[in-house]
Parts: structure tokens; sequence; C-alpha cells
């Protein structure tokens, strides 16, 4: 659910699978996390980032983490996936990157969207 790959399990089938209770409690409150694709500021990134990066709300509140970030020929700009609070998915958060850069992040989709 966090991922937004829901569209892709049916929970109302008749039979049973391992994590059908717990994917239908998920689908009940709602999924703590979302990962999302978002477009950041700063210069062009030289390389694929190769580890994860510590993501902050609005408020300074820890909120997730950047998982991969790349510059994007098709938008001119750095993108990135991150993992982050359902809270903050949707809106704009930091990210700090290996190097100590600080790079603000602009919601751009949820990841199973175009």
């Amino acid at each position: 659910m966090e991922v937004g790959l829901n569209r892709y399990v049916s929970l109302d089938r008749d039979d049973d699978f391992i994590g059908k209770v717990a994917l239908l409690a998920e689908q009940e409150r709602g999924p703590a996390r979302r990962l999302v694709k978002a477009l950041l500021t700063g210069e062009r990134f030289p390389a694929t980032s190769e580890s994860p990066w510590p993501a902050v709300g609005p408020d300074g509140t820890p909120c997730g983490e950047v998982r991969v970030a790349a510059w994007s020929p098709k938008y001119g700009s750095n993108l990135c996936l991150a993992l982050v609070s359902a809270e903050v998915a949707g809106g704009p958060f930091k990210a700090t990157t290996p190097s100590g850069e600080t790079v603000h992040a602009t919601h751009h989709a949820y990841f199973a969207e175009q």
C-alpha cells in the first residue's frame, strides 16, 4: 500500500493468503508511509545516489528518507524516490545529501502514478 501497488492485489478474494489480514488492516487505516517521486533543488547530481539520505518535513522533524536520486534529462532537474510519512507525502520536504547539502523536495507524484 505504501508504494501504491495495491491496485495489483485483490483484497476482495474469497480465498485466504499470507498477509491478507495485515493488508486489510492497512487498507482500513491507510499506510503510515508513502513512496513519492519528487523534484530536488540544487546542482545536477554527478551520479545516482547509492545510500539513503535523511528527510525532514516542513517543521524540521524526521519524516523518512530519500531512497534514490539522480539527474533527469526529461525534467531538467534532480529527481528522487523518497519513502516519507503519509503526513508529509504530497507536500514539500527537505533532504540532506551525503555531502551535507540540504536540498528541497517538491512532490511530483506518488510512485505508482505517471
